[in-house]
Formats: structure tokens, sequence, C-alpha cells
């Protein structure tokens, strides 16, 4: 099994900056992912298509396990496939993979399409959670869906079974760029350290590059949605209210946008 990670890691913003932009710089990592927590899907997608990146948002298929579930954080990532071991077969997650977890991480798997069992569950989330994993967004299946809203563990993935992986699945590579299937066709590429953002609308990839700009712009959008929010209620036409409020004005500020 490949495994490019064997320091102790910790987040960074500064990590997985690819084609899409160099870093914006550094940042208290976990003020930042509280607030890119605050942040809706849509607001993040809306923003990422205004910066040129408009396919991020991986496959509607993959979906939150139990309603309510949220999460946010930059990205470990897990590749599996399918095997034959038998039943009696080793623990299918290696624990490459829990050693490679850290504080408000979020766990990425890619199955490459194996559909014959569920390599998640409540026991591995625990374990997950105990290493300081903010949750997991699965390319592929988990079991014990019950358990999981119990413990309020933020699962997002493509089908719930109460198959076991043993002897049907392994964990090959961590720490690896993922090709994962995204919802405007073709893939989303994900390397480690981008951040992933998880919501009732789905799930969605920002590159590391980009996710100072993308918070503050997103934390500006969800404060004057608030106020347009208000003012349609209050009964007022939707023009006369968008004259007044700009909801990419940190998008003109950093030069992403041209001036009104």
């Amino acid at each position: 099994m490949t495994n490019t990670s064997n320091t102790m890691r910790t987040p960074s913003a500064t990590r997985g900056a690819d084609a899409a932009g160099t870093p914006d710089g550094p940042a208290d990592d976990a003020s930042l992912i509280r607030r890119l927590g605050a942040v809706s899907t849509p607001t993040a997608a809306d923003i990422l298509d205004l910066l040129g990146l408009p396919n991020q948002v991986l496959a509607a298929a993959i979906a939150p396990v139990w309603p309510g579930a949220r999460l946010a954080g930059p990205a470990v990532t897990a590749r599996g496939r399918t095997v034959a071991g038998g039943a009696g077969a080793a623990f299918p997650l290696s624990y490459d993979l829990f050693r490679a977890l850290y504080p408000g991480c979020v766990l990425v798997m890619d199955t490459q399409g194996h559909a014959a069992s569920g390599p998640w569950g409540e026991n591995v989330a625990l374990g997950a959670r105990n290493a300081g994993c903010a949750g997991v967004v699965i390319n592929g299946g988990t079991r014990d869906r019950t358990a999981l809203k119990a413990i309020r563990f933020p699962t997002f993935a493509r089908y719930v079974t109460p198959l076991r992986a043993h002897g049907r699945y392994a964990v090959e590579a961590v720490e690896v760029p993922l090709d994962l299937p995204a919802q405007t066709g073709g893939t989303v590429r994900l390397r480690p350290g981008d951040f992933v953002l998880g919501d009732g609308d789905g799930v969605m990839v920002i590159p590391a590059g980009r996710i100072e700009v993308v918070v503050r712009a997103g934390e500006h959008c969800e404060h004057v949605e608030t106020q347009i929010r208000a003012a349609l209620l209050a009964g007022e036409n939707r023009e006369t209210i968008d004259r007044r409020h700009d909801k990419w004005a940190v998008l003109r500020e950093q030069g992403f946008l041209p001036s009104r």
C-alpha cells in the first residue's frame, strides 16, 4: 500500500495548491475551518464559478447519510479497491489511514467503483473522531446509518448497506490525489490538503490556493443574503434590493470581478 504521509501532519491553508492559483498565504487553520463551515455549499459554488472554477461540486449521488450532516476542513485522502480475500480477511482500512488523520481534517475515500460492501461504519468513525477527524466523504458506501447519526459523525456516501468490507475491499494508498466524479460531468481533482465543504445540498472541493478568498467572500455573501432575504420578506422589489446590495464586493476588491 502506498503512503505518502510518514510524518505527523497538521492542516495548512498553503498545502494542496494547484493550477487554480497560488496560495493566498498562511492562516489560523482552526479559525479558517470554523469560518468555512459557516458558508453554504451554494454560496461557495457561486464564488468558485466566478473565480473560473465551475466544476468543483461532486456528483449528487454522494450525499449526507443522515439529515443535517455538515463538514468542512482540509482533506486526507485514501484510495481503495475491490478484493477477493474471503470473509476472514484482515482489517480493510489500513492503519496508515488513521495515522494520517489530524485535528480538523476531513477524510475522503475513493473506492474506485466498489459496490459490494460498506468500508465505513460506527466503530471506524469513532476511531477517526478520536484522531480529530471532522467527517468523511466516501465515493462508495457505508454501514451503520442509525449509529452514525446517533454519534453525529458527518458522513457523506453513495449508498448504505449492511455488508461488511472484510474480504471484499482494501485501502491501497493514503494521501494521494483523487479524481472524483463531478456533478457537471468528468472528474474533480482533489489533492491532500485541498478543502472539502459538505452540507444538505452536496459536497464540493475548494483548492487550497483559493480557500482564503472563498471564505472571505463567502462570509460577506452570507451576510448580504440575510439582508436580501429580510428585504424580500418585507415585500421589496428584487431589482431595487440588488442595486442596494453587492454580494460580490469582496471579489471586486480582490480584482476577480470588475467594479459595478
